[in-house]
C-alpha cells in the first residue's frame, strides 16, 4: 500500500478498573492482522487507533495482531475492550522477534486469536503489502504480507486456514482482487473483499471508525455488512481530488467461483488469441500482469459463452466500484478505468516464461487448463 503524495487464555492486564465480563461463547470473532514489519509500520498504530474508535461491542471479539519496524516494541496480539469511556486493548500474547509474512508466524497467531476467543462464526481482515506476482526467494508467485524482504505465497496463507473456517477475509492490501487469489481461498472462506488494484493510504482507516459494526453484522445480515464496508471505502475514496481519487473494491462470494472456473475452462483451452493491448489492464505500463476478467474473457469467448460467464461472474461478484482512474507507481501516473468487473486475471504471456511456469501451481490453472506444476 501507498500514498499518492507518498505518504493459552487470556491474560488481564487491565488499564481500566471495570469488571471484564468473558461471554460464555461469543457470535463472532475478528482478528485484524496488522503486518507492518515495513514501510507500513507507522500505519500500525493509525490503524489500531481507528479500530478502537468504532469499537463499542461488549458481546463479541476484536483481536488485534501488531508487528512493526519498531525494535523496541516485539509483535503482540492485543484484545480490544469496549467500556463505557472508550475502547482500550489489554495483551493476549507477546511474541519474540519474528517474521510476520512466515505461514508458521501466521498459523500460531490464528490459533492463538480463535482458539481462545471462540465463537459462532470468524473474520480476519489483513493489512500489509500485497505484492501480485513478484518474486518471494527466488519464486514468482502472488504473496501477502511483507516483512523486510519476505513474503507469503497465496498458497501458503490458504494452507494454514481451515476450511470453512472464516466467514470472510478482508484485504487492505495491493492486488488481491485476483481470479486466482479468490479460486485459492474458495474453501476457506465465505466471502472476500479485495482491490483489483494498489490500495493507496489511508486505506481503510477512515472507515473502521465509522462501518467496523458491519463486519460483525449477524449471519443474515453478513453480505450486506461487507458491502456496506466496501461502499464507505469506495465512497471515502471516490470524493478525493486528483491521484489521491484512486480505488477498486469488490466482495466476492467464493461459493459461485468452482462454477465460474468450469463455464471458463473451455474458453481458456480453446487458446483464441486475444489483443492484450485492447485489454483492461490494472498494473502499471509496460508490465502486463494484472487483466480485467470480463474483458479478456468477453474477446477470446463466443457469444453464448460469454454471456453465461457473465452471468456466474455477475453472481460471485456481489458488489463492485471503480473510481474513473486508478493511480500507479511506475512512474507515478494514472490510467483510465474503462472497465472493471471485480475480478483481475493473469494471461501467460511469451516474454515471463518463468511467470508462466509458477502459475501453474494455482488451483485455479489446474482446473480451467488441467495442467498443476508441482508445489515445493
Amino acid at each position: 500500500m501507498k500514498r499518492v503524495l507518498f505518504f493459552g487464555w487470556l491474560l488481564l492486564v487491565s488499564c481500566s478498573s471495570e469488571e471484564i465480563v468473558e461471554p460464555a461463547l461469543a457470535q463472532h470473532t475478528l482478528l485484524v492482522y496488522l503486518a507492518g514489519d515495513n514501510n507500513l509500520s507507522a500505519e500500525v498504530r493509525l490503524k489500531t487507533d481507528s479500530l478502537l474508535a468504532g469499537w463499542n461491542d461488549k458481546a463479541n471479539n476484536l483481536l488485534i495482531y501488531q508487528d512493526t519496524k519498531d525494535e523496541q516494541r516485539t509483535p503482540v496480539l492485543l484484545r480490544a475492550i469496549a467500556s463505557d469511556t472508550g475502547a482500550y486493548t489489554v495483551p493476549v500474547k507477546t511474541y519474540p522477534e519474528h517474521d510476520s509474512a512466515s505461514p508458521e508466524v501466521f498459523a500460531q497467531v490464528f490459533d492463538d486469536a480463535f482458539l481462545q476467543f471462540p465463537a459462532h462464526s470468524y473474520g480476519l481482515l489483513l493489512f500489509s503489502h500485497g505484492t501480485g506476482w513478484l518474486t518471494d526467494n527466488d519464486r514468482l508467485t502472488r504473496t501477502i504480507v511483507q516483512d523486510g524482504k519476505s513474503s507469503m505465497p497465496v498458497p501458503d496463507f490458504a494452507a494454514v486456514i481451515p476450511d470453512g473456517k472464516l466467514e470472510y477475509i478482508i484485504f487492505e492490501a495491493c492486488l488481491m482482487s485476483g481470479v486466482e487469489v479468490a479460486y485459492e481461498l474458495r474453501r476457506k472462506t465465505k466471502y472476500i473483499v479485495a482491490s483489483s488494484t494498489e490500495i493507496l493510504s489511508p486505506g481503510f482507516l477512515p472507515v473502521y471508525s465509522t462501518h467496523l459494526a458491519d463486519l460483525f453484522a449477524c449471519p443474515a445480515g453478513r453480505e450486506a455488512g461487507l458491502i456496506r464496508f466496501a461502499r464507505a471505502f469506495f465512497e471515502t475514496t471516490d470524493a478525493e481530488t486528483g491521484l489521491n481519487r484512486s480505488a477498486t473494491i469488490s466482495v466476492i462470494a467464493t461459493a459461485g467461483l468452482d462454477k465460474l472456473a468450469s463455464l471458463t475452462a473451455p474458453v481458456i483451452q480453446s487458446g483464441k488469441p486475444v489483443d492484450l493491448n485492447a485489454v483492461q489492464q490494472f498494473n502499471s505500463y509496460p508490465i502486463r500482469l494484472y487483466f480485467d476478467f470480463a474483458d479478456y474473457i468477453g474477446r477470446a469467448a463466443g457469444t453464448e459463452q460469454y454471456a453465461a460467464i457473465r452471468a456466474q461472474l455477475d453472481e460471485t461478484v456481489r458488489y463492485r466500484a471503480a473510481t474513473p482512474a486508478f493511480t500507479y507507481f511506475a512512474p507515478l501516473s494514472s490510467r483510465p478505468v474503462r472497465t472493471s468487473c471485480g475480478l483481475t486475471l493473469y494471461v501467460p504471456q511469451a516474454q515471463y516464461p518463468e511467470l508462466n511456469k509458477a502459475y501453474k501451481i494455482y488451483e485455479w490453472v489446474k482446473n480451467t487448463t488441467g495442467e498443476q506444476a508441482p508445489r515445493n
